[in-house]
């Protein structure tokens, strides 16, 4: 057992010694990795320093020509205003020249056309009377006869007023008359139901003064019947119809409820 422990301790020393080696070299990695990239930094700095130093140059020349190529243009620009202000006063004095002769001749010209259209506007002005006094006998006319319509035309809407409002009277006089009907069979209906509560009528009466209700726009009221013919007759078929008008009011409730 010595021995073995000697030969663990050998070789945990080797592997000690064989750490240590790797762990110099990696040290001297990181450190050649650290000069090359300061190195490489200092290298791009320099590069950096004279493009920027040559770009300015750059600007500075480029500068120095477009100065001098401004000058240049500035001059030419000058000799070429002065030239053709000098072409521009000679070609004024020869337009103000023909001007004032164009000016006479126009002076000239207006005092005949003037003459003329004197004479002209006479003779217009007695046709226009003429047209006038022709065109107001026409319009005269015309407004007569339109006059004339428009009476005939609110003649036939007042009488079509009128039968319209005579039909909505009938036809409320109607509504009013059905509306009492209904109203009538629903309170026999609800009647029997009271006062026969077991014939065998008093399931279908009960549905049709459900019905009736409904029609009448009593929606609470009607599910209440069918409520009471669902519960009291069961066995009924007016029982099943009942329900479904139940259904269909909840329905309509609801959607009015939504609706508000």
């Amino acid at each position: 057992m010595q021995k073995e422990k000697v030969e663990r301790d050998k070789l945990e020393k080797e592997r000690l010694v064989r750490e240590e080696s790797r762990k110099e070299a990696e040290v001297e990695r990181l450190q050649h990795e650290k000069a090359e990239r300061e190195k490489a930094e200092a290298e791009r700095t320099a590069k950096a320093a004279a493009a920027k130093k040559a770009e300015a140059a750059r600007i500075e020349q480029e500068r120095l020509v477009k100065e001098k190529a401004a000058q240049e243009r500035a001059a030419k620009e000058k000799a070429a205003a002065e030239k053709a202000e000098a072409e521009r006063a000679a070609k004024e004095a020869e337009r103000k020249k023909a001007e004032a002769e164009h000016l006479e001749k126009e002076r000239l010209a207006k005092e005949k056309a003037a003459a003329e259209r004197i004479e002209k506007e006479k003779a217009a002005a007695e046709r226009k009377q003429k047209e006038r006094e022709i065109r107001e006998k026409a319009e005269a006319e015309q407004q007569r006869k339109e006059q004339e319509e428009r009476e005939k035309t609110q003649a036939r809407t007042l009488e079509k007023i009128q039968q319209e409002a005579l039909e909505k009277v009938e036809q409320e006089r109607l509504r009013q008359e059905r509306r009492q009907e209904k109203l009538e069979t629903l309170k026999f209906y609800e009647n029997f139901l009271i006062q026969n509560p077991k014939l065998s009528k008093a399931a279908e009466f009960g549905y049709q003064a459900a019905q009736l209700r409904f029609e009448l726009g009593e929606l609470e009221q009607a599910q209440a019947l069918c409520a009471q013919i669902i519960m009291d007759y069961p066995g009924s078929p007016y029982a099943g119809e009942a329900q479904k008008l139940f259904g269909k009011i909840s329905d309509l409730r609801k959607a009015m409820q939504e609706k508000k």
